[in-house]
């Protein structure tokens, strides 16, 4: 019966660990940051894994697509689809090319970040989508970084950073933006295989 209980205590220890990243960041907002327009609440990223399920592919990758076409004319915002082979110049970085220079921080706290065509791999956080206004927008751009996180957890992260830091990292955050944090989690929740 103890070492059920010892087990069983390690393992949650060890769950609430890995499962929970909370948004600390303390970034401030301007007037024109619409990045948080939308319901706020607390970030955080918990488990949700569905072993059979296809974390991502080419049909998901479409129905982003769209989805981003209306959340965009809502954001009266324009944004473009960045991928390996079209790399989107963000105040001086190429993504997702700059990806593996492992430069990047998450709720400042240093992340590794890969690109992925599954949603599948060894980062941190597996990239399967790029979306920015930075060619549409003189200042202020936007970077959103369309993830899933090592536990298998859709995550939005978000930088609209323009200037070097301290440390000489690339800061993200998860998006404050419920409804681009809900439509991507139901894109990545939907089973088409």
């Amino acid at each position: 019966m103890t070492l059920t209980l010892m087990a069983c205590s390690n393992q949650s220890k060890l769950n609430k660990s890995h499962e929970n990243v909370s948004s600390t960041s303390s970034s401030k907002a301007t007037s024109t940051d619409k990045e948080t327009k939308g319901d706020k609440k607390q970030n955080s990223i918990k488990v949700n894994p569905k072993h059979n399920q296809v974390l991502w592919n080419q049909d998901k990758a479409r129905q982003l697509e769209s989805f981003m076409q209306r959340w965009q004319a809502e954001m009266k915002q324009n944004y473009t689809s960045y991928y390996p082979g079209k790399d989107v110049n963000y105040y001086g970085i190429k993504y997702p090319t700059a990806l593996n220079a492992n430069n990047i921080a998450v709720n400042k706290i240093k992340a590794t970040l890969s690109w992925s065509t599954t949603g599948k791999g060894k980062s941190d956080f597996n990239v399967v989508a790029i979306y920015s206004d930075a060619e549409n927008t003189k200042m202020g751009a936007h970077l959103y970084f369309f993830t899933i996180a090592s536990n298998g957890k859709p995550v939005v992260l978000f930088t609209n950073q323009n200037q070097g830091t301290p440390d000489m990292l690339v800061h993200f955050a998860p998006t404050q933006n419920a409804d681009l944090e809900k439509g991507f989690d139901q894109i990545v929740d939907t089973n088409i295989q």
